[in-house]
């Protein structure tokens, strides 16, 4: 998920949870890594990446050894986005532009059920996803709403 920036502007340091300028990200889903956190743009009239401190030392927990949180990035959809693991809530009130704050959750081998929704649309579904211990997770939903329930993608960060 690494983009190469087409402009100066796009690099241009920024400090986290800021935005900035990002013509090179107009398209839908774009995503620019920089070396200060996760990031993504948002479809709109300008453009802009916001980015979001990440925080990937694994989890301390030997009953809860995974770290997992949502990134909503979605086109076309108001409203809140909530992730929910094994029909549990895990990552609540990604407004859009917005990520949860991390959760400390189970390990599960292909088991696991990931579910995101924005009100009563299902965005995203993984019946059966790995979470491995001692991971940090982020599940991104991207791009236009339309395209639901296949507008996310689980990213092990670590």
């Amino acid at each position: 998920m690494n983009a190469s920036p087409a402009s100066a502007a796009s690099t241009t340091p920024a400090s986290v949870g800021s935005t900035m300028n990002a013509q090179a990200a107009r398209s839908s889903g774009s995503c620019i890594k920089t070396s200060q956190g996760s990031c993504f743009s948002t479809e709109g009239s300008t453009p802009t990446v916001r980015v979001f401190g990440d925080d990937n030392t694994p989890s301390a927990s030997t009953v809860r050894p995974v770290k997992l949180r949502l990134v909503n990035g979605l086109n076309g959809i108001p409203g809140t986005a909530t992730l929910t693991l094994n029909n549990v809530v895990v990552g609540a009130g990604a407004d859009p532009g917005q990520a949860s704050a991390y959760t400390l959750v189970a390990a599960s081998a292909g088991l696991a059920r990931l579910e995101a929704r924005v009100g009563t649309v299902q965005v995203f579904f993984a019946p059966t996803a790995t979470l491995e211990a001692g991971r940090v997770y982020t599940l991104f939903l991207l791009g236009d709403a339309a395209q639901a329930p296949n507008t996310g993608i689980l990213v092990p960060d670590r």
